[in-house]
């Protein structure tokens, strides 16, 4: 009796989370306090390490902004050693506004990682009032900029976005739907006022606000600085809020090869599922639906639990269903089975990485 109840009480927990999710989701409704008057000035903050194949795709897609405020793009060069410059300074004549080169050295006795340095870096050079950080490998919607300053209004201090993948192919679908997944629980989590996280490469954040905290250092070493930046600015009582309208105008290049997804996957889930996240719960909850889904599948568990992880797994279902239509997703949740395989392949990895790989690696640096 005893062992029935240890599997059932978890997925009872999970499918009551997810319901109150649907619930928060659904309910919420962004609101932006008005006064303010003309364009704020923007401050785009892109550090780089080895990215010259990437800058020119970048900045053509910078260059096309329809954004008739002051702005800005400060690419902050974190140790790189390609032919960067070559590639920028093919823009520097010809790019609507100003683009400024900033180097940032990598100080080994700072416990930051040296992306983290480079944020800091393009904030203190930053010459407006609100700063967007993104990345090198990123495309841009001509609007993109006009959306997050219209989101840059008195009484707001972070505007997360909505960050989309760019490619085609099975691989490339996985990695869209992976991502708009991710996307959807960090939506309804701040809608139902847990702590979730947010995209480093698509975020408008105060200057002065960022100043006042104490920038990355207030953070501490982080993989995940962008989310840990998120719980930063809630805990201090910073005003934190997606951006209005949450449809994708960013997207992010994606992974070329398993490796460099491996990698990704670790670097989300073990920032995200820290023992000081508010993540870790919905974590260990959605690990046990997984493993339990699997089990019943094999016909390994007993007919409460399997009806409950079934429940779960269409649970989920319907909740994507709502997340994705408020978040401006172009994904159908009925991909979701074909993605939920993907997923417990990647819980089985997780728990094995531990072994196989003490320590993540992103781009060529060991975090």
């Amino acid at each position: 009796m005893m062992i029935p109840l240890i599997i059932s009480l978890p997925l009872a927990c999970y499918g009551v989370f997810v319901v109150w999710l649907l619930v928060s989701t659904a309910r919420h409704k962004t609101a932006f306090s008005g006064g303010r008057t003309g364009l704020p000035g923007i401050s785009i903050i892109i550090p780089f390490n080895n990215e010259a194949h990437n800058l020119a795709t970048l900045l053509d897609s910078l260059s096309r902004q329809e954004y008739a405020g002051p702005w800005e793009v400060l690419l902050i060069n974190d140790s790189s050693t390609d032919n960067y410059r070559e590639t920028a300074d093919t823009f520097l004549n010809r790019f609507p506004v100003r683009i400024n080169i900033v180097d940032s050295v990598f100080d080994k006795s700072v416990h930051l990682t040296s992306k983290q340095q480079a944020l800091d870096r393009g904030v203190s050079e930053a010459g407006f009032e609100w700063c967007v950080f993104s990345d090198a490998d990123m495309l841009f919607e001509k609007d993109w900029l006009a959306v997050f300053a219209g989101n840059a209004v008195p009484g707001r201090d972070l505007v997360f976005g909505h960050t989309a993948t760019a490619g085609k192919g099975m691989f490339n679908a996985l990695q869209r739907f992976q991502l708009e997944f991710l996307f959807a629980a960090a939506y309804s989590f701040h809608s139902a006022g847990i702590t979730g996280s947010c995209m480093g490469n698509n975020l408008l954040v105060r200057k002065e606000t960022y100043a006042g905290l104490g920038g990355q250092a207030k953070i501490g070493y982080s993989i995940v600085e962008d989310r840990d930046l998120y719980k930063a600015f809630k805990r201090h009582g910073y005003s934190v809020a997606p951006a209005h309208p949450f449809s994708a105008k960013a997207a992010t290049l994606p992974c070329v090869s398993l490796p460099q997804f491996y990698h990704q996957m670790l670097r989300w889930a073990r920032g995200g599922f820290s023992f000081t996240s508010m993540l870790l719960p919905a974590g260990l909850l959605l690990t046990a639906q997984n493993f339990a889904f699997l089990a019943a599948l094999c016909g390994l568990l007993a007919p409460v639990a399997t009806a409950l992880s079934f429940v779960n797994f269409f649970l989920t279902m319907l909740f994507l269903h709502f997340a994705f239509r408020k978040t401006g997703s172009g994904e159908s949740a009925f991909f979701f089975p074909v993605y939920y395989v993907l997923m417990l392949v990647e819980t089985v990895v997780f728990i094995f990485s531990f072994l196989i790989t003490p320590r993540v690696e992103w781009k060529r640096r060991k975090l």
